[in-house]
């Protein structure tokens, strides 16, 4: 091991002795350089000139210290020289601390600086890790402003086409999104909300035209005639509803209502006054639409519709099969049933065609939670068949032809014995 000696001399006044201290230079010394500079430090030794080096103390690891060694010839001393080892190359710089004496083979001690120039070219580790975490986040942030360009793109376009189907199904009530734009998708935004504006206002005009008096702004007879037998007509049926149910009979009474009946939006009040007059329930009617009735002003009857559901009033579909967009507007409708139109019902038990549509229809309805009426029932034959198909209410000249409401309570009495006694007999019949 080398050791670093200090000799002082002692004088009293002369020079009567010396003292000599002696410190170990051992790896601490070399790891604290390398840890200040990044050189690594190592002291070479021999005892004479032909005597080959040795090391005393070193930072690298023992082989590369020894090569190092060996390729000290020639090397200039305080001067940095370039020297490559097994395949890598080290700056080298001398330090002679003693050189010995010329001709009397005394020892010689050199410090020798190297760096690794590869090592000192190569990228560190740490800054491998930031450069790909930069990479990474700048690939991230490409991503996310691609995602949110095309949002402010797809999303706009695809309102605008939802705004543009409403208008092709008659909704010219719902204003566009996307107006308070300021780039072209906006410009294509305001010129649709213009557009629905246009119709709707010269959908009203011509609305007026037909049903209202230009010259005193009130309706005109047609359409007055119309909205007084309707509030009649329901007004007749709460009156008997109300006898019925004195009567001990709680029957759904069935009213229809016309195209022009639903785009009165004082109608669903009106009937809740006729209600409480004779102190009967919604629940107590149903109203009948047709499809034609629907697609008129899909938007202001769709209004009419669920305010007189949501007063219990229950609602129906009349006639359903006979529309060339049934299902279309099924499942907007807030309806509680679906009456299958005569034309397929009266010949069920006869055409194969006829009997599939009713069966299909039935299914249908009940897969949507609604109830389902038969029109045209005028056979024994063909109420037995929609049994069979599990149809929950039939109407037709089989149970019944029109008739006056003082003898409803009798049939409806006779009709249930009927039905009772072939109840019974069916039972008694052998299987």
């Amino acid at each position: 091991m080398p050791y670093q000696a200090v000799l002082v001399p002692v004088k009293a006044p002369v020079t009567v002795g010396w003292v000599m201290m002696a410190f170990p230079l051992d790896s601490r010394l070399a790891s604290e350089m390398l840890s200040l500079s990044t050189l690594n430090l190592t002291l070479l030794s021999r005892e004479g000139a032909r005597e080959p080096w040795s090391v005393g103390l070193t930072s690298l690891t023992q082989d590369r210290a020894t090569s190092l060694a060996g390729g000290l010839w020639g090397a200039p001393a305080h001067r940095m020289a370039a020297i490559d080892k097994y395949g890598e190359e080290f700056g080298v710089r001398l330090k002679w601390l003693s050189q010995g004496e010329a001709g009397s083979g005394g020892g010689a001690v050199v410090a020798l600086l190297s760096l690794s120039v590869d090592e000192a070219l190569r990228l560190p580790a740490d800054l491998q890790l930031a450069l790909l975490g930069i990479t990474l986040l700048g690939f991230v942030a490409v991503g996310l402003g691609s995602v949110y360009a095309a949002s402010r793109v797809t999303l706009p376009i695809q309102s605008l086409a939802g705004a543009a189907e409403r208008l092709g199904t008659g909704d010219f009530v719902t204003p566009i999104g996307g107006t308070k734009r300021s780039d072209e998708i906006g410009d294509l935004a305001k010129s649709f909300e213009r557009m629905r504006m246009d119709v709707a206002q010269k959908q009203e005009q011509v609305q007026q035209l037909a049903y209202g008096d230009s010259l005193t702004g009130l309706p005109n007879r047609v359409q007055f005639r119309q909205a007084v037998l309707t509030i009649w007509v329901f007004g007749e049926a709460a009156r008997h509803s109300r006898t019925l149910h004195d009567l001990g009979l709680d029957l759904t009474i069935s009213v229809n209502l016309s195209a022009r009946d639903l785009l009165d939006a004082d109608l669903p009040q009106k009937f809740e006054m006729l209600l409480a007059e004779h102190e009967v329930p919604a629940r107590a009617f149903c109203f009948e639409i047709t499809e034609s009735a629907i697609t008129d002003e899909l938007q202001r009857a769709l209004v009419t519709l669920d305010r007189l559901s949501a007063a219990g009033f229950k609602l129906s579909i009349d006639d359903f099969g006979t529309g060339y967009s049934s299902l279309a507007y099924l499942k907007r409708l807030p309806v509680d049933e679906l009456k299958i139109d005569q034309s397929f019902v009266r010949n069920s038990k006869t055409d194969a065609s006829d009997a599939l549509i009713v069966r299909s229809t039935i299914d249908l309805a009940h897969n949507l939670g609604l109830t389902v009426v038969a029109e045209g029932v005028e056979t024994a034959q063909v109420w037995d068949l929609l049994r069979e198909l599990r149809c929950d209410q039939a109407q037709g000249y089989h149970m019944g032809r029109p008739m006056p409401a003082s003898e409803l309570a009798d049939w409806s009495e006779r009709w249930l014995g009927r039905q009772h006694q072939l109840r019974l007999e069916a039972a008694m019949r052998p299987h």
